[in-house]
């Protein structure tokens, strides 16, 4: 098989290997190994899970809320699922995709970035603006589930009225259609 973008496991231990482009890779529950190829967004998408997800990028490791331990490289986005997931960046400038409920993202080096306008992939989902402070390390999502924001110096809103605070450190907002 050639350019294939999206690649999604089944039950059983998995391994799934992504391509030259940007590669949406989704394990499935079971131990599943993924390469996320060499891409610049490869998404690790747990969006699918049943319970709060752990993802480490600096470790390559996940919970992957399914049951089962997730071992990946090359994975640059991450997509979470609807519980309190914790999320961990590693050295390279990571995109979180948080979901509902409250989450913990912790960007870790590199300039990383919160997307609410796209969870997972489904804008149609979110059913409010956003409330981000990253002084403060907090933010209240589009479904009024607070996060714990820690590293995080970009932020993509939503098409609602959102309020957006930075940092002391260079942060990058985008706001798109809200007031």
């Amino acid at each position: 098989m050639v350019r294939i973008e999206q690649v999604r496991g089944g039950s059983g231990a998995d391994t799934l290997i992504g391509s030259e482009g940007n590669d949406l890779l989704r394990g499935g529950a079971g131990n599943d190994t993924i390469v996320g190829g060499n891409g610049t967004e490869d998404i690790l998408d747990l969006s699918t899970a049943t319970r709060n997800v752990y993802v480490n990028l600096a470790t390559g490791i996940a919970n992957d809320g399914l049951g089962g331990t997730d071992n990946f490289t090359g994975i640059e986005v991450l997509y979470a699922s609807t519980g309190a997931d914790t999320l961990i960046g590693g050295s390279g400038n990571d995109i979180f995709d948080g979901g509902m409920n409250g989450d913990l993202i912790d960007g870790g080096a590199g300039q990383d970035r919160v997307r609410y306008y796209n969870v997972a992939g489904n804008n149609s989902a979110v059913t409010g603006g956003v409330s981000v402070n990253l002084a403060a390390e907090r933010a209240t999502d589009g479904w009024g589930g607070a996060d714990t924001l820690i590293g995080i110096e970009r932020v993509s809103a939503t098409n609602f009225a959102d309020t957006l605070l930075g940092s002391i450190v260079s942060n990058r907002f985008n706001g798109l259609a809200g007031n």
